[in-house]
């Protein structure tokens, strides 16, 4: 229309990656959530573990060799080292009593993978190094028994994925399997030093130097089998309670660390409960630019169920009635018979269970 000139656009208030980043963040803890939800379906359905030995002498400890530099003792350290984001190797003696005893451990992760997750459940023990805000790569290890050889068509790509020989690991035998053109997801296989094999699983890796990145996360790989010092210890619980899933994690999140230990338990059919024992504090949030955030679940509110003492928090969550906790003495009891090492992991150990 004649005399109207055209104004110029107020500018956007909207911080565009920002936004995306948020959407990156809600999507991926979306996709765990009910892969989470699922595991937990997974694991009442089951049936729980025996980690008690049956009589037989507990297999000497191996004997696991790194350089200081490529394996530091403490929590993943942060960005920007070579071994930014390497998990801890303790050559701990293999007793029985640590529930979360593995065939392989990490001795270097790339810097985006800040946390490192071991994971008990009622089929096997995994490795896994993450992102601890959820949103980067995700990198799982594991050995396969003594003649197992691995078969490309049963990889976790499963039918999408496509063999191919790579450079030997440590003068082994390596091949990697990826999705046509993409090697962003896929898994790498080789042979240990005892002939027997070994996957790396990983996913959401990116930059153009992945396959380097593979390849020397499984050249840094410790083979042997060891326990991980844990923070506590279980006394006296009783015959009818029955570890069935447990899990530590160890985190880097914007420079600081972070653990959480955590021991489900069985107290009969049907009933189930958990006990977690992190730091006495909050965990660091990865992302506090992120606000629309829902509430935090219910339960640290009765003081029934958690206790704190030498810098570490235990608390017990109950799935159905607290009942099936009165042969302890109930939550409050039950807390009494877990003990906090404190944070100086020169103290933990893996007498972990009664």
């Amino acid at each position: 229309m004649a005399g109207l000139t055209e104004a110029p656009s107020p500018e956007s208030t909207v911080d565009v990656a920002l936004a995306v980043r948020t959407g990156q963040v809600r999507l991926r803890r979306r996709r765990l959530a009910a892969v989470g939800a699922a595991m937990a379906v997974v694991l009442t359905g089951s049936a729980v573990l025996s980690l008690r030995p049956s009589g037989a002498p507990a297999p000497a400890a191996p004997t696991v060799s790194a350089s200081p530099s490529a394996l530091p003792s403490t929590a993943p350290q942060p960005s920007g080292g070579a071994a930014a984001g390497a998990a801890p190797v303790t050559a701990a003696p293999v007793n029985g009593k640590d529930p979360l005893t593995v065939d392989a451990d990490f001795g270097w992760l790339p810097a985006e993978a800040n946390a490192v997750h071991y994971q008990l459940s009622p089929y096997e023990t995994t490795v896994r190094g993450e992102s601890a805000d959820s949103i980067g790569p995700r990198l799982t290890l594991k050995v396969f028994a003594a003649g197992v050889v691995p078969d490309a068509g049963k990889s976790p790509l499963g039918a999408m994925g496509v063999r191919q020989d790579v450079a030997p690991v440590n003068g082994r035998t390596a091949f990697l399997v990826t999705a046509a053109g993409d090697h962003r997801n896929g898994a790498l296989y080789w042979q240990g030093p005892e002939g027997r094999w070994l996957e790396l699983y990983f996913l959401y890796l990116s930059g153009a130097d992945s396959d380097q990145v593979v390849h020397k996360v499984a050249e840094k790989a410790v083979v042997g089998r060891h326990s991980v010092p844990l923070p506590a210890t279980f006394t006296q619980a009783p015959k009818s309670f029955t570890l069935s899933s447990g899990s530590f994690e160890r985190e880097n999140i914007r420079g600081q660390q972070w653990w959480t230990m955590q021991l489900n338990y069985a107290a009969g059919p049907g009933q189930y409960f958990s006990t977690t024992i992190t730091p006495d504090g909050e965990r660091p949030d990865p992302h506090p630019e992120i606000t629309d955030r829902p509430p935090a679940p219910l339960g640290d509110s009765d003081p029934g169920t958690c206790r704190s003492e030498n810098g570490l928090k235990v608390c017990v969550r109950v799935a159905q009635e607290k009942s099936m906790l009165d042969p302890v003495g109930g939550p409050a009891g039950w807390l009494s018979k877990v003990g906090l090492l404190g944070m100086d992991e020169t103290r933990w150990t893996t007498d972990v269970l009664p």
